[in-house]
């Protein structure tokens, strides 16, 4: 009888190696690129919060993988973390992400942010325009040029610049206000906010 067990002991062993591993390998962890796409698969369908993780998840795997950052950037955007949002769109600008994405993205948040610093809201979505000047968000088709451009209206109009905000206004297809009228600047601002009710 002991000398059946340790042939026994062995028996049960390999059975449990070979159940366990199935005779296969582990498959192989996900990329930061399949990452980045659950990430915006998860964006795409308004989970914020598991898009946000999904592109940590990317960057953890990758800190060079400039989308990731660009995903994590719109997510938190979504997710009101504006402070967030400007810390990774400058992570995907500085890796040298080719769209305008980072540039929109940083634009919005800029704007949202209190207190507003409308100099760089203005440069981020001016330089969004330079890159793309019929920018169109492909992971939200909702957000384009013309969201920008009127970021970009407010921006000058804030600082001022009432000719380059009516200018804006133009662009937008708007009814630009007459510089020569008294009332020239409550004109531009009631076209700039008139605009921003528009569908």
């Amino acid at each position: 009888m002991t000398k059946l067990l340790p042939r026994c002991l062995s028996f049960v062993l390999l059975g449990l190696v070979v159940g366990c591993g199935g005779g296969g390998t582990a498959p192989p962890e996900p990329t930061a690129s399949e990452l980045t796409e659950a990430g915006w698969a998860h964006f795409a369908a308004g989970r914020f919060q598991e898009a946000a993780a999904s592109f940590s998840d990317a960057i953890a795997v990758d800190p060079a993988f400039a989308d990731a950052y660009n995903g994590r950037g719109w997510a938190s955007l979504r997710l009101i973390r504006f402070g967030e949002a400007l810390g990774a769109f400058a992570a995907a600008l500085n890796l040298g992400l080719g769209t305008a994405d980072p540039l929109a993205g940083r634009a919005l948040a800029l704007r949202d942010l209190e207190p507003v610093d409308w100099a760089a809201t203005g440069e981020a979505a001016a330089g969004a325009l330079a890159a793309d000047g019929r920018y169109v968000f492909s992971r939200d088709p909702s957000l384009d040029w013309k969201d920008l451009r009127l970021v970009l209206g407010h921006a000058l109009f804030a600082r001022g610049d009432y000719a380059g905000a009516n200018e804006q206004v133009r662009l937008l297809g708007g009814a630009p206000a007459d510089p020569a009228s008294e009332t020239f600047v409550l004109d531009l601002l009631r076209e700039l906010e008139r605009l921003g009710t528009e569908p």
